[in-house]
């Protein structure tokens, strides 16, 4: 099953176009072994393949007009059920810097919890999500259980990053076919998020600073 994305900003009034008209800015694709995220000249890549001692290899890339930069990675996988979301992503996974191995980030998505650290400031590239700062951790845990079709992800999270700047944080919510979110971080992940799928195979919402998100399967 692959969803492909077409997500939108809202382009203020230039050169005679009116408030309200949008541009595309960028392309997801996900799939149960792949995400693909295009936003202009930047495309992120996983690609997961099972091995035969039911392990799993992952394959990260990050590409920046003909620049393309491997980002080290490993998961020992774990039962997850996202329901609609076809990705797999339980287990434990270790992430390491393009340029230095010992600045590393680990995570443990469960499916009550999601816990992760990172040593260093690992060096990603920070177009999508803001890179890892200094010893930061991150928690996420259900705080209430809700019926859903986003599996094991239904109900209400609370999520922090703590640092030595401080803490930021995140509630969301996974319910009937909507996600939404709320964030007081810092940069782009700001702001507030909802995302609804229908049962015809379309998705709609917004997401922080006027982007207008749309997809539809594949």
């Amino acid at each position: 099953m692959n969803f492909a994305a077409d997500v939108r900003h809202q382009r203020r009034k230039r050169r005679g176009l009116e408030n309200g008209a949008s541009s595309p800015a960028g392309l997801l694709t996900i799939s149960n072994t792949t995400l693909v995220i295009r936003i202009r000249f930047v495309v992120f890549s996983f690609v997961a393949s099972t091995v035969a001692d039911g392990g799993m290899n992952v394959a990260l890339t990050w590409q920046q007009l003909t620049s393309v930069t491997p980002i080290p990675a490993m998961v020992s996988p774990a039962a997850f059920d996202a329901g609609i979301i076809p990705l797999s992503v339980g287990g434990a996974w270790t992430f390491t810097g393009t340029t230095d191995p010992t600045q590393l980030c680990q995570a443990v998505a469960a499916p009550e919890s999601f816990t992760g650290t990172c040593s260093g400031s690992v060096d990603w590239p920070r177009y999508l999500v803001e890179r890892p700062t200094v010893s930061t951790s991150y928690l996420a845990t259900r705080t209430s259980v809700l019926d859903s079709e986003f599996g094991d992800l239904g109900g209400t999270w609370a999520a922090t990053a703590t640092n030595i700047f401080g803490v930021s944080g995140c509630t969301a919510t996974f319910q009937g076919s909507t996600f939404s979110s709320t964030c007081s971080a810092t940069g782009s992940l700001d702001g507030d998020v909802q995302l609804t799928f229908s049962g015809d195979g379309f998705a709609s919402g917004t997401g922080p600073h006027g982007v207008e998100l749309s997809a539809q399967r594949r």
